[in-house]
């Protein structure tokens, strides 16, 4: 049948002189004619038809002839054919003829529909056989079923094509019962072996192959047959018969039989007989298709009788082989390394498994194997990796709702990583056995985050009142509160905590902000409760007994406090809080208005031989500071001056002390003196640039920018936020020119302040138009701190260096933020504002390249989008490109963008498009171009182009009609 279909060129031919005229009885002109054709002397043949003078009742039958002669010769017929009549005798023959023509050229549909004309005015079986044929060539399956149909019932021959058909179009039942019509009817035709072995490829594709055996043994194809009766019965669980028929299969399903022989036994249970038929296998074909299959069956055989070293070597020359079981054999050696608690090695076998198979059904379970492995081996990155990527799968059901927990164990896990974010990620999906837990640890995660957990803190208390973690939630709640500055609240919370933490810590540091809580709330009362609990849950810490002796004091009970800050100095002499106790006794002293005892005790304190200098300069301080309280700023200042009298004072503390004095001078707002004094010790001395400082902070806040100027320039090593304030202080009285230099100096210093000097350096030249400088400073600017700020700064100078008319600057600038910020809408503009800059300066190729820039940056089909295609085709068309504008111009068309964005620039577009055919001299173009503007432009675009279609139709048109 296929060689037929496959030869389908119709070789027979009507004979031309069938209907030869009564007169070439008389007339040699046909006889003549006659044998030209017969002798193939097709070239006189048609020489001849073509040069007669003959009647024209013979016109058509010279057509005909001259179309026969044509396509024996290679040539077109079909003018010469087509052009008989319906009504002429010769319009049937030259249809057919026409057929076969249109098959030698190639043209298959068109034979097929010409011989089907033919059909239907005269239907013989030859030319029906003949169009069935043409539709099984074209894959019209359908149709030449029905030819072959009718066929079939006069001649049953036609069976096995009809057959062929239903094959061809899937339909195996039908194509089966045909076959085995056929076969039945006509037994001995030379197709029927054929015939059997398509019956048997038709079971198998129904999955019958006990009933594809039986064909196949008809056909006397018996190794076939008896290999696909034992595939058969293995599949109905008939192992005993499948292994008899294994038995009997040679020849080249030799390889096959055996290993479903093998495996059959396998089934059976009959393990020492399967791994030795496996061994069989392996020995006779060492080179077979079904080797790794063979080894792999081998190594689960080994691995059921318990022998873990054979099945590893049987697994690994399994993938030696590099079949089809590598993917199986891979994992198998994963799940017995694991097993067998090797974990190294699981872990080895398990990667090469996720990358040679990154796909494979068998992942889930070797990522688990991986992610235990791991853990057992205290790798926990790598165990929280394969747990990561196992739960991405989202294929548990082999851990047997297991999955939940190893959500729960990686939220854990990565909240004590410290990645918060994959925590909350995955303890968001614990939601049944897990609930509480993952609920509690999700908002601890979502409060290392810095963002307020409050409200699931709420939500836990809420449903679990009673829950293991209500206390710590609790406490993690009140610190919610306390980050949103709502103290009261958040005291409450820290008390309740307190109530029942089990971590001593926990419990003593919310015992103590519940009373620092309550303290910054002035509720001294409450917080001297809090310090007593703290008391008893810790009596021996003394600083807890200062914190009760200072609410005390904050109470306003004096007494009290002085007397147990007096017994605290007395018990605990070492204490930390001790000399702070002490000065605290000065201050109640203070309080009580009894200033000097407070400065007896100071003084006391300042002449302690325990004290060491610094201790006796910080109470000297305070010394001074019972005169400050009281307001005597200058007394204070004497008594430092009076201390640097003292003729056994080292030259140390002279200067300390008048760093002091500076300090009192200060503090009563005599800057110039306390300036003074910081300069004549500016460089022998640690005090004296401090002061100066803050000297020159506090000229600054007064806005003495002068003063400020003055204090900072006396100083010989300034440090970089000294500098940044002298050249603030020196723009504030309006000299630029000391300040940028300063700026500048500072902003090669890498330190903290770079950036914001480089910032405060860039403003100000472009402020004092110094844009070619400003254009460094920001090229400094984006290499060391890219981001959204130094773009910015670099749109500020692009923007006002183009309003002083300095568009080179500009178009640096917006060429450096078009290259760095190539995709986001600051870029976006850039590439616009730098294609409009390079237009005026006539760079139409720097132009075209930002436009290009734009419209890559922009979202598909938006109207961004349409506007940088519109610029860029004007700038092609500025440039003369006139073919590349028209072509690009050309990509806007209205399916292709939203209408309402694209509706502005579709017809501007039109318009260049318009502009660029008309300098090519394609003015019809350009006409149909404009008067689509005419049709959806708006006003001023219609007038546009009724101006370039009335300059076309009085300048072209008319002179071409000239």
């Amino acid at each position: 049948m296929m060689r037929k279909i496959a030869n389908c060129l119709f070789a027979s031919a009507l004979v031309p002189f069938l209907n030869a005229p009564l007169s070439a009885a008389t007339d040699p002109f046909w006889p003549r004619l006659e044998d030209m054709v017969e002798r193939s002397a097709y070239p006189l043949a048609l020489y001849e038809i073509n040069h007669a003078a003959r009647p024209d009742a013979e016109k058509t039958h010279l057509d005909y002839l001259r179309g026969y002669c044509l396509r024996r010769m290679g040539q077109d017929p079909e003018k010469a054919l087509n052009g008989i009549p319906r009504s002429s005798v010769w319009f049937l023959p030259a249809r057919i003829e026409l057929s076969e023509a249109y098959l030698s050229s190639g043209k298959t549909e068109k034979a097929a529909e010409t011989m089907a004309l033919a059909v239907s005015m005269e239907p013989l079986d030859e030319r029906v056989e003949r169009l069935a044929d043409l539709y099984f060539v074209l894959g019209k399956y359908e149709k030449a079923a029905e030819c072959y149909e009718k066929l079939s019932k006069r001649k049953p021959a036609f069976l096995y094509s009809l057959a062929w058909c239903h094959t061809r179009l899937g339909n195996y039942p039908k194509a089966m019962a045909t076959w085995q019509t056929a076969i039945s009817r006509l037994p001995q035709h030379p197709m029927s072996q054929e015939a059997r072995l398509c019956l048997a490829n038709s079971f198998l594709q129904l999955g019958r192959p006990l009933k594809a055996s039986e064909q196949f043994r008809f056909a006397r194809e018996l190794d076939r047959a008896e290999f696909l009766a034992a595939e058969g019965l293995m599949g109905d669980g008939k192992n005993d018969l499948a292994i008899a028929h294994y038995r009997l299969v040679k020849g080249p399903f030799e390889e096959a039989a055996l290993y479903g022989l093998s495996f059959s036994l396998g089934q059976q249970g009959r393990l020492e007989e399967a791994k030795k038929s496996f061994r069989t296998a392996i020995n006779r074909f060492p080179k077979g298709k079904l080797l790794s299959e063979s080894f792999y069956s081998l190594g689960r055989i080994l691995e059921l009788q318990g022998l873990s070293e054979e099945a590893r070597a049987a697994y690994e020359k399994s993938i030696d082989a590099d079949q089809g079981a590598t993917e199986r054999s891979t994992y198998r050696l994963v799940a017995l390394l694991f097993n067998k608690g090797k974990n190294e090695e699981t872990i080895l076998w398990a990667r090469k498994l996720e990358k040679e198979f990154p796909k494979s059904e068998w992942l889930p379970p070797a990522l688990w194997a991986m992610g235990e492995s791991a853990f057992a081996l205290s790798d926990y990155p790598q165990a929280i990796a394969a747990y990561d990527k196992l739960v991405a799968s989202e294929n548990l059901g082999f851990l047997k709702n297991r999955g939940e927990e190893i959500k729960y164990r990686l939220g854990i896990a990565y909240l004590r990583n410290g990645k918060f974010e994959k925590a909350i990620e995955y303890l968001l999906g614990c939601q049944a056995n897990y609930a509480e837990d993952a609920l509690f640890w999700r908002a601890e995660a979502t409060y290392r985050l810095g963002k307020s957990a409050q409200a699931l803190w709420s939500e836990y208390l809420k449903r679990y009142p009673r829950g293991s973690h209500r206390f710590e939630a609790q406490y993690g709640l009140a610190w919610g509160y306390y980050r949103q500055s709502m103290l009261p609240e958040a005291a409450n919370r820290f008390k309740l905590a307190a109530e029942g933490l089990s971590d001593p810590k926990l419990k003593r540091d919310a015992l103590n902000r519940w009373g620092s809580l309550m303290a910054q709330l002035g509720n001294w009362s409450e917080a001297k409760e809090a310090f007593d609990r703290v008391e008893k849950a810790d009596p021996s810490d003394p600083g807890n007994r200062f914190q009760k002796a200072l609410c005390a004091y904050r109470l306003g009970q004096l007494d009290d406090a002085g007397m147990m800050l007096e017994s605290f100095v007395s018990t605990n002499p070492s204490a930390p809080q001790n000399k702070e106790a002490r000065s605290l006794i000065g201050q109640i002293k203070m309080k009580q208005g009894r200033f000097d005892e407070a400065a007896a005790i100071f003084e006391t304190l300042s002449h302690d031989p325990a004290l060491s200098q610094e201790e006796r300069f910080e109470h000297t301080f305070k010394l001074a500071a019972c005169y400050q309280n009281s307001g005597k700023a200058k007394a204070a200042s004497e008594v430092y001056s009076s201390l640097m009298k003292e003729p056994d004072l080292s030259r140390d503390l002279q200067g300390e002390l008048k760093g002091l004095m500076a300090r009192a001078n200060l503090q009563s707002g005599d800057l110039d003196s306390a300036r003074l004094l910081a300069e004549e010790d500016a460089t022998a001395s640690l005090w004296a640039p401090e002061t100066l400082d803050e000297v020159s902070k506090k000229y600054f806040e007064k806005k003495d920018f002068s003063g400020a100027s003055k204090t900072l320039l006396a100083m010989k090593n300034r440090t970089p936020e000294q500098d940044l304030l002298l050249a603030h202080s020196f723009l504030s009285l309006g000299d630029a020119t000391k300040s940028i230099p300063l700026l500048r100096e500072l902003s090669l210093k890498k330190n903290s302040l770079q950036r914001t000097v480089l910032f405060e350096l860039n403003k100000v030249q472009r402020e004092d138009g110094r844009f070619k400088e400003a254009l460094i400073s920001f090229g400094r600017l984006s290499t060391l701190f890219p981001g959204k700020e130094s773009v910015q700064a670099g749109m500020d100078l692009a923007r006002a260096s183009r309003d002083r008319k300095e568009p080179a600057v500009a178009r640096e600038v917006y060429k450096a933020v078009a290259q760095g910020q190539a995709k986001t809408p600051v870029g976006r503009a850039a590439c616009f504002a730098l294609g409009e800059l390079a237009i005026e300066a006539h760079d139409y190729r720097e132009a075209a390249i930002a436009f290009r820039r734009a419209e890559t940056a922009s979202p598909p089909h938006s109207g961004l989008a349409a506007q940088a295609s519109y610029w860029l085709g004007y700038t092609l068309v500025a440039d003369r490109r006139f073919e590349d504008a028209i072509a690009e111009l050309a990509r806007l068309k209205p399916d292709g963008f939203n209408k309402e964005e694209i509706k502005t620039w579709l017809p501007l577009a039109w318009l260049k498009q318009g502009e660029a055919y008309e300098n090519l001299r394609r003015f019809s173009d350009a006409e149909k171009i404009y008067k689509k503007v005419l049709v959806q432009g708006e006003e001023s675009e219609r007038r546009e182009a009724k101006k370039r279609l009335d300059w076309i139709a009085k300048n072209i048109k008319k002179g071409s009609k000239k």
